[in-house]
């Protein structure tokens, strides 16, 4: 039953600059999507993953992301609109990507451990792991899910939490100003990341709060891939208008092609390699850097 409640849950918010959809998401379970949202772009969680590492024939492969990369594949195709993707995550360090699980669940388990160990003087310490585990109970409520991201951020020194800040940070302050130059108005951005991440509204809605976030991190928690928290990747269609933000352009790269075929009406299906008949639209990658590092 959480899982059911977890999968359909979008928070709608919006901050000064842009309006947003955020969906909650089970990594191992394909996310449920609303295809009536007029999204301008799409926003996804690269996990354990590099920027490099993720392109489209993995998104259309992955099961969290099949149905929501593959409709906005599709809409790019059959329609006039451009809809980009973007990563703005941030990866483990290199040599310990194979640890990163073990090192993190020990960060956030050892704390909760001491503290059940000298009850009740350590309480405030445990408390940030329990909560934890709030997200698996959203779904119940607009307040509800406002609470429990709110709650969340007692686990700010978790690498989730910076993850989380330094992507609110990208969103606003890269994202939506390129998107705004582009298209003339106010954007309204879809984020897809897992339930951990719910902490990302109040830390797009507070710039303070993810400031503080990601000052804290710099120092002592060198799990995190730090050449990444001032990159910013998109996937655009290769015909589309060029980004504004030029300047910040250090690396551009074709896609590898996906296959879209048109089964009768609005229904479509995609084909890796492309299938003999389908429409092939040519992808492209591009890679920024940011002016200043969200540090």
């Amino acid at each position: 039953m959480l899982e059911k409640i977890l999968t359909n849950t979008v928070q709608e918010f919006s901050t000064s600059g842009a309006d947003y959809r955020l969906h909650y998401a089970w990594h191992t379970r394909q996310s449920a999507f609303d295809e009536t949202i007029d999204y301008d772009a799409l926003v996804l969680e690269t996990g354990l993953m590099f920027y490099e590492e993720v392109g489209l024939r993995e998104l259309v492969n992955n099961e969290q992301y099949r149905l929501v990369v593959g409709k906005t594949l599709i809409r790019n195709a059959v329609s006039d609109k451009v809809t980009p993707l973007f990563y703005t995550d941030v990866p483990p360090a290199r040599h310990l990507r194979s640890k990163i699980m073990t090192l993190e669940a020990a960060c956030s388990t050892l704390p909760l451990v001491a503290s059940i160990l000298y009850l009740p003087y350590t309480l405030p310490f445990a408390l940030p792991v329990m909560v934890g585990c709030l997200p698996l109970f959203s779904g119940y409520g607009d307040r509800c899910n406002k609470a429990i991201a709110y709650l969340n951020m007692s686990r700010m020194y978790d690498s989730s939490a910076y993850r989380s800040a330094v992507t609110a940070q990208k969103i606003e302050e890269f994202i939506v100003p390129e998107l705004t130059a582009r298209l003339g108005r106010r954007p309204l951005v879809y984020i897809e990341f897992g339930a951990a991440h719910c902490d990302i509204e109040p830390y797009l809605k507070h710039p303070s709060l993810r400031h503080a976030s990601m000052r804290a991190h710099q120092y002592w928690f060198p799990l995190l891939d730090y050449s990444y928290v001032s990159k910013v990747c998109e996937l655009r269609p290769k015909g589309a208008p060029e980004p504004k933000h030029l300047e910040s352009i250090v690396g551009r790269h074709d896609e590898p092609s996906i296959g879209i075929t048109s089964r009768g009406g609005d229904e479509y299906t995609l084909s890796v390699p492309p299938a003999p008949d389908a429409l092939v639209v040519p992808w492209r990658r591009i890679e920024y850097q940011m002016a200043t590092k969200c540090l």
